[in-house]
């Protein structure tokens, strides 16, 4: 694993930690520059690296949040299954509109 800080164009800086799982790159950020030190930083980023290499995926659960639905999407079902089935043409057309 590796541990480092990640400085952004904006100048902020936060520490960060890469490693491998199930052949795929993984990059954590621990914490913002500041509010912790280095050293807590390294042992959290340590734990992280502790249950990959048990097989567990820690970002996976971040990977579910970046697959819900875009407004878009609940859009179209709002319309789908409420607009059209229940109001009137006119309202429903009024719906799509806006």
């Amino acid at each position: 694993m590796r541990f480092g800080i990640r400085v952004y164009a904006s100048g902020r800086k936060s520490f960060i930690g890469t490693f491998r799982v199930k052949g795929r790159q993984r990059f954590v950020t621990q914490e913002r520059f500041g509010e912790m030190t280095p050293d807590q930083a390294r042992t959290r980023a340590m734990g992280t690296l502790f249950r990959a290499r048990q097989g567990e995926d820690p970002i996976a659960g971040k990977e579910v949040e970046e697959n819900l639905p875009f407004m878009t999407d609940l859009r179209e079902c709002y319309q789908r299954d409420h607009a059209e089935v229940r109001k009137k043409a006119n309202g429903a057309y009024q719906d799509l509109k806006t």
